[in-house]
C-alpha cells in the first residue's frame, strides 16, 4: 500500500508555493496531483502546520488515501464511481463498487417478483392506498389513472379500473395520496398538480408560478407540505395543504 506523503515533501512542496510558484507548477514538480497541493496549502493556510489532517479514530481502510481520495474528486467532481476505481488501480489501491443485486425485505415465499398488472399503456406514477389494499397507477399514454387490488387486498370483486383521466400536459407522473384519500397528480409538461378527491372527483389543481416551467415530474409529502419537483428547470418546489399526507413509505 502506498505510504502517506511526508513530512519533508509537504514542507518544500509549501515553500515552493510561499515563494512564488503557483499550485500547479508546485504540483507538476513533485509529481502530484494540483488538487493535492490546494489542500496543503489551503490547511497550512489555516493551522501553520504541514502535517497530515489526523484521522479521527476512522478504521476504513480507504482512511490512508482520504487525501488522494478527496483531491482527485475536488479535481474531477463529475467523476462517476466507476472512474474512482478505476484511478486508484494505479495507486495499488484496495476499492470495488459495490455491484447492483437483487434486493427484498421478505426473504421468504414471497420475495420472488410476480406481475401486479400488466398491458399498461406506459405505467409512470405510482402510490399505495392508506389502508394497503390498493395501487393507484397513472397509465402516461392513456392520460388516466388506475385503481388496481395489491397482494394484501380480500376484496374478490376488486380488479383494475379506471378513476381518473387527466387533462392537459401529456400525461400523469408521479403521484401521492394524503392520509383522506386524496390523490395528488404530477401532469408532466402542464405544470401543474392535478387533485382528485377520495370519491375520485376532481377537486381542482396546484399551479405553478407563471415561467416556473412546465416539466412536473414527482410528488412527496412531509406532514401537510406537499414537495413537486420541475425537471425543465431543476427545482423541487413546496406547498401547504389543507390535508396531512401520506409519507413516501408507510407501514400496513
Amino acid at each position: 500500500m502506498p505510504k502517506p506523503y511526508s513530512i519533508d515533501l509537504r514542507g518544500r512542496v509549501i515553500e515552493e508555493v510561499e515563494t512564488g510558484a503557483s499550485r500547479r507548477e508546485a504540483a507538476e514538480r513533485y509529481g502530484l496531483s494540483p488538487s493535492v497541493v490546494v489542500i496543503w496549502v489551503q490547511r497550512f493556510e489555516e493551522t501553520g502546520s504541514v502535517a497530515a489532517k489526523p484521522s479521527g479514530g476512522s478504521t476504513s481502510p480507504l482512511e490512508k488515501h482520504a487525501e488522494f481520495l478527496l483531491g482527485l474528486i475536488a479535481d474531477k467532481p463529475d467523476l462517476t464511481l466507476d472512474e474512482i476505481v478505476a484511478a486508484m488501480i494505479p495507486k495499488k489501491m484496495a476499492g470495488k463498487a459495490v455491484p447492483s443485486e437483487p434486493f427484498s425485505q421478505d426473504e421468504g415465499p414471497n420475495a420472488a417478483l410476480t406481475v401486479a398488472v400488466d398491458r399498461l399503456a406506459f405505467p409512470n406514477g405510482i402510490a399505495l392506498t392508506a389502508d394497503g389494499n390498493n395501487l393507484v397507477v397513472g397509465e402516461y399514454a392513456n392520460k388516466r389513472i388506475l385503481s388496481v387490488p395489491s397482494a394484501r387486498s380480500t376484496n374478490a370483486f376488486d380488479i383494475a379500473h379506471v378513476i381518473a383521466y387527466t387533462e392537459g400536459g401529456v400525461g400523469p407522473d408521479g403521484m401521492a395520496l394524503d392520509a383522506d384519500g386524496n390523490l395528488y397528480a404530477a401532469i408532466f409538461q402542464g405544470g401543474e398538480v392535478r387533485v382528485i378527491g377520495a370519491d375520485r372527483f376532481a377537486y381542482g389543481s396546484i399551479v405553478l408560478p407563471e415561467g416556473a416551467g412546465k416539466n412536473v415530474t414527482n410528488l412527496a409529502f412531509k406532514e401537510d407540505y406537499l414537495y413537486i419537483t420541475e425537471a425543465s428547470q431543476g427545482v423541487v418546489w413546496r406547498v401547504a395543504v389543507k390535508h396531512r399526507g401520506l409519507p413516501f413509505f408507510h407501514q400496513h
